[in-house]
């Protein structure tokens, strides 16, 4: 990951300021029950969207303009941005009442469907990639396959403030998954050839290492790790999207694994399976567009592009 170009007073007081939030958060999130978490989650979205997330919404609503053009009108992209903020609040307090649920808690909050596709994956030996991204609530795909009896490894990007990204990761392991850092690629591999579970979240810009694959019509920088492990491995890659449903309960989709090329020149299958992997991705979005993290910065490729 590139560095950051703020200066490091800044970055420092910023770290500050998110220590501090999660700090306040904890102390209702650990008393309340989960139900009262995610309506204080959904207060916290509202005001955010109200009154302080002006530069992320921006981002947002030019996103949903490029991906989706004439397809959705002002008011349909203001919803789109609202829940979305709604839901990425929802999501990091369900984190953080995480340690607190027990797995047949976990089994009654998030359905699951498409169980067989992760069974006949796991099945043939080489370890099952899941594939996933900033969608619905991610987080607690991991603990939900922990609670089938799967090992499971979460490959992660660590929050910028060191206490935060401790107290994150403690609550991702809490229900027994190892969490690796994106520089840990060795340790993965090791993970699929044990015949794991290894989960990537690979729906962001990648500033290095990555390549350009279509998305959403628009030229997107890409990782290609999952490409890369499935090469290595023979690992099937099952897409994976939780659902966040009306009720703040989940449904769990395990697709089928996605077919992915092998016609002996490494290069060219790396694009093309990155390209169909990204496709994957791109068609679980498409299906609940207020469920993705539309304020990330995705498209930088396409801006450097046309700069």
């Amino acid at each position: 990951m590139a560095p950051s170009s703020k200066p490091a007073w800044k970055r420092s007081l910023a770290n500050l300021a998110v220590r501090s939030v999660v700090r306040l958060v904890l102390v209702p999130v650990r008393r309340l029950p989960l139900r009262q978490v995610q309506r204080l989650g959904g207060l916290l979205g509202s005001v955010s969207y109200r009154w302080f997330a002006f530069r992320r919404r921006r981002i947002a609503d030019a996103n949903l303009r490029a991906a989706f053009g004439a397809e959705l009108t002002d008011s349909e992209r203001q919803r789109i941005v609202r829940a979305c903020l709604i839901n990425t609040a929802k999501m990091l307090l369900e984190l953080f009442k995480l340690p607190q649920l027990t797995p047949e808690a976990v089994k009654q909050l998030v359905k699951l469907s498409g169980g067989e596709h992760v069974r006949a994956a796991h099945a043939k030996g080489h370890g099952v990639i899941v594939l996933t991204g900033h969608f619905g609530n991610f987080e607690l795909g991991a603990a939900r396959l922990r609670a089938e009896g799967y090992a499971v490894n979460v490959v992660a990007r660590d929050a910028p403030d060191t206490p935060t990204a401790q107290l994150i990761n403690a609550c991702r392991e809490s229900h027994g998954t190892k969490v690796l850092a994106r520089e840990e690629i060795r340790a993965a591999l090791r993970c699929l050839q044990r015949g794991e579970l290894l989960a990537l979240v690979a729906d962001q810009h990648q500033a290095e290492g990555g390549i350009i694959v279509d998305f959403f019509g628009r030229p997107a920088a890409t990782a290609t790790g999952p490409a890369l492990f499935a090469a290595r491995t023979g690992a099937p890659v099952v897409p994976v999207f939780v659902v966040r449903e009306s009720d703040d309960t989940f449904n769990m989709i395990v697709e089928a694994p996605v077919a992915l090329a092998d016609t002996g020149d490494r290069e060219a299958d790396m694009v093309e399976n990155t390209q169909r992997l990204t496709k994957a991705l791109e068609a679980g979005i498409r299906r609940h567009p207020d469920q993705w993290f539309w304020m990330h910065r995705r498209w930088k490729a396409a801006e450097t592009l046309n700069s």
